[in-house]
């Protein structure tokens, strides 16, 4: 009988603007630790390939081009970069605008738009009817944890992780602590959330004062605050792509509870709101 051995392979490169983290374990009965190290080098090509599509810091970056030209002409984008755009547009339509990757630039002379000014059209192609910018951000950080998730799959990886500066996707029987910081004090851990073949992505804004958890799920949501993301607070999403939770965390923040609900079953997600609460007053 053939034995087999299992082997897990961590690596860590700085990309997208942060430091990314994979681990893969597998087994083979060849030699599985050269198998591991040969998938998280392809996961880390995936990663770098969205790098170099999605930087807005990048002059021949998808997002650089579509940022000076498709206000001008329709301008084609590699797919992984067109699917980026659907997904954003996808949920900008579904939390009426509270999700929004466009801008719009006053200095292009131009009347101001929305997502709704971005167009997606046939062969990969976008243009933008007003003068807006794109800034693919979060979600394409996102994106890249998934298509590196893919990867380590498709390579015979039987669990693992990828972590990219706070936007984690876990995979396989893997189960990672998720630490949730206190937003008033990011010092202190909240609560920590067992991830197990999903992925979690995290909005916050800290602030100084004393801080009270709220969390959030499909079956309710009780933070009642401010509609935006203010200081203090942080939503958490989890969600079975990590493009997915990355996005909802910025509409979460923005939109009243019912709608809220709506999106987060839409998407499978379940979210946690962390909210700072103002000092009580002692009773008389």
């Amino acid at each position: 009988m053939k034995s087999f051995s299992r082997v897990e392979v961590v690596r860590c490169q700085p990309w997208l603007g942060t430091f990314v983290e994979i681990r893969a374990r597998g087994r083979d009965d060849a030699d599985p630790s050269e198998r591991m190290a040969a998938a998280v080098a392809e996961a880390f090509d995936r990663v770098r390939r969205v790098d170099e599509l999605m930087s807005a810091f990048r002059p021949d970056s998808d997002v650089a081009r579509l940022n000076r030209e498709a206000r001008f002409r329709e301008v084609r984008v590699h797919p992984w970069t067109f699917e980026v755009l659907r997904l954003s547009l996808e949920i900008s339509r579904r939390s009426a605008g509270a999700f929004d990757v466009t801008a719009s630039s006053a200095r292009l002379g131009q009347r101001s738009g929305s997502f709704r000014s971005l167009r997606l059209l046939t062969g990969n192609r976008a243009r933008f009817m007003a003068g807006v910018q794109v800034d693919l951000g979060g979600v394409a950080k996102g994106f890249a944890v998934d298509l590196a998730v893919e990867a380590l799959l498709g390579a015979g990886a039987e669990s693992g992780s990828v972590n990219a500066g706070g936007d984690l996707r876990v995979f396989g029987d893997a189960v990672v602590p998720v630490a949730v910081r206190h937003p008033a004090d990011p010092s202190r851990i909240v609560r920590v959330l067992p991830l197990r073949n999903a992925a979690i992505a995290t909005s916050a804004v800290y602030a100084d004062p004393h801080a009270a958890p709220r969390l959030a799920s499909r079956q309710g949501i009780r933070h009642r605050g401010e509609a935006a993301l203010s200081r203090g607070r942080s939503i958490s999403v989890v969600a079975p792509r990590c493009a997915v939770a990355d996005a909802l965390t910025k509409a979460i923040a923005i939109l009243p509870e019912s709608r809220a609900l709506s999106l987060l079953e839409r998407y499978s997600a379940n979210a946690l709101d962390l909210s700072v609460a103002l000092p009580c007053e002692s009773a008389a």
